[in-house]
């Protein structure tokens, strides 16, 4: 690709590319990365050399990626995941009840299961 070419894409398609990224990804550093990938893999493999063609390629190239990064996402998410099944709502912060020993018993399980959970962690991720 042209320079000439490849700086009149950056400067009129980035906030667009970006804008896109941004409406599925919510997430601002998800949508500057994928606006860097898309315009790095314009750089050095954009097919199309009209441009029309450039800019549908990027549109894709843009969803495809958020796809991905969607995918790695929910990915993260499910490797995090405890294989216990703790209701967090159990430990909100209550009032201590004096004389409540089925409480003071549950609370003393809940988080049993925490630490088991927190030791199954790399030291660094603790």
């Amino acid at each position: 690709m042209k320079k000439d070419v490849f700086q009149e894409l950056l400067a009129s398609q980035r906030h667009r590319v970006y804008s896109h990224a941004y409406y599925v990804l919510r997430n601002i550093e998800d949508a500057e990365d994928i606006t860097q990938e898309v315009f790095v893999r314009l750089w050095h493999r954009c097919p199309a050399t009209e441009w029309k063609g450039i800019l549908a390629w990027m549109r894709r190239v843009t969803y495809n990626l958020c796809i991905d990064q969607t995918r790695r996402r929910k990915r993260a998410v499910e490797a995090f995941s405890p294989d216990i099944e703790v209701d967090m709502d159990d430990f909100a912060v209550q009032p201590a009840r004096p004389g409540d020993p089925e409480r003071d018993f549950l609370l003393s399980e809940q988080q049993g299961a925490l630490l088991e959970a927190l030791e199954t962690l790399p030291a660094p991720t603790r």
